[in-house]
């Protein structure tokens, strides 16, 4: 597991926001074939006749490009999260608390250990066998 998010409720966020701008890449996809389409049966007409589908074909690629990347990191995060709660789900007792404490909240080795009244020694010692 590769945690670079300060808390699960971080990871969560993070998961949210890609799939808003996954939608957004989207219909902003579906827009510009909208108006691709429309310019090729001469529904529209421009000022600038510069204006060409070939500069509405390369925004289109960057945005299928954004879609990819963003597709894979969602991916890649929800993988991430799945981890979490299956790691999660297989602990108790005070290594279940530490898990809690330093993933879902985020929290440092200091403040683990005086939230489950350990030493800060003893929650480095628990924390190396939970694999995180």
């Amino acid at each position: 597991m590769n945690i670079i998010y300060g808390s699960y409720e971080d990871l969560i966020k993070r998961i949210s926001i890609i799939r808003l701008r996954l939608e957004s890449y989207k219909k902003e996809k579906d827009l510009l074939l909208k108006v691709i389409n429309n310019k090729r049966e001469g529904n529209l007409v421009f000022k600038d006749e510069k204006i060409s589908c070939k500069s509405y074909l390369k925004d289109m690629r960057i945005i299928d490009s954004h879609i990819l990347l963003h597709e894979e990191e969602l991916t890649r995060l929800q993988k991430e999260k799945e981890n979490i709660d299956t790691i999660m789900s297989q602990l108790q007792g005070n290594r279940e608390k530490i898990f809690y404490h330093r993933v879902i909240q985020g929290m440092t080795q200091e403040q683990t250990a005086e939230e489950v009244y350990l030493s800060v020694r003893q929650v480095q010692r628990l924390e190396k066998t939970i694999h995180l």
